[in-house]
């Protein structure tokens, strides 16, 4: 294992040696391509910045369309920087989306490759939200179109999907925005559930259904013990109330009564 290391390492060595980004002198300072790992706290830019150069070269003779990194305490910022200048059209994700995004797909391993994919497939969705927030129909089309220009030859699958189900998709657009939000948001709900998962794993197994629901109960109280948190969410809402109220034509006012 340790002697495939050194013979790997060797010809990285000699190749960037080819090509004037590595100089043995300067091994203690910086180590790789494209990444600021130093030892003595003094990193080559210039190293740094071919490897950034590198990649952009890459994108460039790939055609990619989008570069999408996540935010990593400002490590992503040069990169980010240097490819934006370099005409590549570059994204910042969060973190914890992305991770609650491949919660949500079902994916919970972690590995390099794994994590690439799932950002990727994160910056689609993200590129498919001017089309679920247009305000009409006709909005929506013009939208779709822009992004089936952008991304149609690279993931045709996606925009066949779109395309089957645009009849059904259509009659989302007639809710008001704050009942769009309310349907596509489900933060809250996944939150709850990861709560009530947590209470139950804890415990393993319950004697009687009586006692499974009563873990539920306590697990649901534990969230709000104040009482504070429910004022808060009710304040949010009164938007999306008021639009399901108008729009359901009072059905809700009469559930209150």
């Amino acid at each position: 294992m340790t002697d495939d290391f050194i013979s790997s390492w060797q010809r990285n060595a000699a190749h960037l040696s080819e090509h004037g980004l590595y100089d043995p002198a300067e091994e203690h300072d910086a180590c790789g391509v494209g990444l600021i790992a130093a030892i003595d706290g003094k990193p080559r830019r210039q190293v740094v910045e071919a490897g950034i150069a590198a990649l952009a070269a890459f994108c460039r003779r790939h055609e990619v369309q989008l570069v999408a990194m996540e935010a990593t305490g400002g490590f992503e910022r040069l990169a980010f920087l240097l490819l934006w200048q370099g005409g590549i059209s570059c994204g910042l994700t969060n973190p914890k989306s992305v991770r609650r995004y491949a919660e949500a797909m079902g994916i919970l391993e972690k590995t390099d490759r794994l994590d690439a994919a799932i950002i990727a497939r994160f910056a689609i969705a993200k590129a498919l939200k001017p089309v679920y927030t247009a305000p009409t129909e006709a909005a929506a089309k013009e939208r779709f179109v822009e992004f089936t220009e952008t991304w149609g030859p690279r993931y045709p699958a996606i925009i066949r999907l779109w395309e089957n189900a645009w009849a059904e998709f259509v009659p989302f657009l007639r809710f008001d925005q704050e009942i769009r939000t309310v349907i596509c948001t489900t933060n809250a709900i996944e939150s709850i559930n990861a709560r009530l998962r947590r209470a139950v794993n804890a415990r393993g197994h319950f004697p009687t259904e009586q006692a499974a629901l009563k873990c539920l109960y306590l697990a649901i109280m534990s969230l709000d013990p104040t009482g504070r948190g429910r004022k808060r969410w009710t304040n949010r809402w009164k938007a999306a109330l008021n639009a399901f109220d108008i729009t359901f034509d009072g059905r809700l006012s009469a559930g209150r009564k």
